[in-house]
């Protein structure tokens, strides 16, 4: 920005990208399906930033599912990367996996280390299912009370969604605090250069 010969550079913007993915009910019919036919086989999971919920182990890149899931995720990760300008002609779906926040779960405040960009696509959620909260990367906010609102930003997640942001920037999932006990299933995944 220019005003008399005054120049203001915004020099590390932080790019969250959100979108409705299109046609995203009859592929949530089939996310949803695959989701908890692989819980059943699975009903540990594992462990990472989830607390009393259910993360799923890295999905398998060839299964059917996985692979028409991949297919959107391309797409809209190359409209994130020409939106945001970043010079990439091509990316490496690095991982994929699930999450299943029950009622009262959280994923604690987290990065991806290792990726570029990561991202969460939402195959069901409800009005209570817990806001997505990045933390503002600027340390310096910290420092002074006044700053406390640009602490974070919180995204609210709606069935359909997909959510694309640098991997570097801490980021948690608040309780799924709905009464009727309906999940909220995400896919979550990290792409390199």
């Amino acid at each position: 920005m220019i005003s008399n010969g005054i120049e203001i550079k915004n020099i590390f913007p932080v790019n969250i990208y959100y979108n409705q993915v299109t046609n995203y009910k009859e592929l949530n019919k089939k996310l949803k399906n695959y989701t908890y036919e692989l819980r059943k086989k699975n009903l540990k999971g594992i462990k990472r930033s989830n607390l009393n919920g259910w993360h799923s182990p890295d999905l398998n890149h060839n299964d059917e599912t996985v692979m028409i899931f991949k297919e959107m995720l391309k797409y809209y990760t190359f409209d994130y990367i020409k939106i945001a300008k970043y010079n990439m002609k091509s990316i490496q779906i690095r991982n994929i996996w699930i999450n299943i926040n029950t009622k009262k779960s959280v994923n604690l405040n987290h990065i991806h280390p290792g990726a570029f960009i990561s991202g969460v696509y939402y195959v069901n959620t409800n009005k209570e299912s817990g806001y997505l909260e990045f933390y503002n990367p600027n340390s310096l906010i910290l420092m002074n009370e006044k700053y406390a609102k640009l602490r974070y930003a919180k995204f609210k997640p709606s069935t359909g969604i997909i959510i694309l942001f640098p991997s570097h920037i801490y980021h948690k999932v608040a309780s799924n605090n709905n009464l009727l006990k309906d999940d909220r299933i995400s896919i979550s995944f990290n792409i390199s250069i």
